[in-house]
């Protein structure tokens, strides 16, 4: 099996980054995750991980595959906006070192 990998970023500010997002892409698997989006602290609040999240996932859906994201429990910032933007939770499960891990996916649209 061989992976690809995407990455969005927006808002480059002043030489720094303000917003990042990647995706893995296996060839025989039907779903992209989303991994590591994330604002710098100095941006947040102005939309930006909601335009990344949105750009990630008609990214993946032009690929054809489900849009997938695993979130920590205590992540409610994180789990907040998937859901506000269609995300689905898929499971909720106890993840490595007793963490309390949840999935999201994005139907296809």
């Amino acid at each position: 099996m061989t992976t690809a990998s995407s990455r969005a970023t927006i808002n480059a500010v002043d030489y720094y980054t303000a917003a990042f997002a990647g995706t893995q892409l296996a060839d025989l698997d039907r779903v992209a995750v989303v991994q590591r989006l994330t604002v710098h602290p100095g941006y947040r609040g102005r939309g930006q991980a909601r335009a990344l999240l949105s750009e990630m996932s008609r990214k993946i859906n032009n690929t054809g595959k489900t849009p997938v994201a695993v979130i920590t429990a205590d992540n409610q910032a994180s789990r907040q906006l998937f859901a506000s933007c269609g995300w689905l939770l898929a499971n909720r499960y106890i993840g490595n070192a007793g963490v309390a891990m949840t999935t999201y996916f994005l139907p296809y649209r």
